[in-house]
């Protein structure tokens, strides 16, 4: 017989912790990387990593994502990778639309998209039913995994931010107004 799902329901999208995070391929957009295919967990090279899959364009997810990311740009020189990676049925479109409003991106982060579409790496396992997967890892484990359908900066940054912390091992999360 089948149940209906309740909120209280665990919502699953990518790596679990403690599972593998997988090598897979983002065309950048921005900077060193504009073009070209790269794999975010090679530029990890075993060190702490963000990964942010945005699912939706909303202005909660944009909002989150550029906090984290602006955080994660500081933390660099500890070793943190970070990466945005939108997922999309319009490759051009996406890349056009990012190019319209980069200076409102973080800098000091990858920014690019998935040549995999809408669905993203499929040895991920994304759940198209969320606005954003937050991933963070730590040689090549995920340490974190945020399936966000509502994203709020005042209720999930906070969360995120411990989790960076803890896989850079030093420092303390910031609080979400700074």
């Amino acid at each position: 017989m089948n149940t209906p799902a309740s909120a209280e329901d665990p919502i699953f999208s990518g790596p679990q912790p403690g599972e593998k995070l997988p090598g897979f391929t983002v065309k950048g957009v921005f900077g060193e990387h504009a073009g070209k295919e790269f794999d975010p967990l090679d530029l990890a090279d075993e060190k702490p990593v963000l990964i942010i899959f945005v699912h939706t364009r909303t202005r909660p997810a944009f909002g989150l994502t550029n906090a984290m990311m602006k955080y994660a740009a500081q933390r660099k020189k500890d070793g943190l990778s970070s990466h945005i990676v939108w997922l999309t049925a319009d490759a051009t479109e996406t890349e056009k639309w990012l190019k319209v409003v980069e200076k409102n991106m973080p800098k000091g982060v990858e920014i690019g998209y998935s040549p995999d579409g809408i669905e993203g790496p499929g040895v991920y396992g994304l759940n198209r039913n969320v606005t954003m997967t937050v991933l963070v890892g730590k040689k090549t484990k995920t340490t974190a995994n945020f399936a966000l359908v509502q994203p709020s900066l005042q209720a999930d940054g906070p969360l995120i931010l411990k989790e960076i912390v803890s896989a850079i091992g030093s420092g303390e999360a910031p609080d979400i107004s700074e």
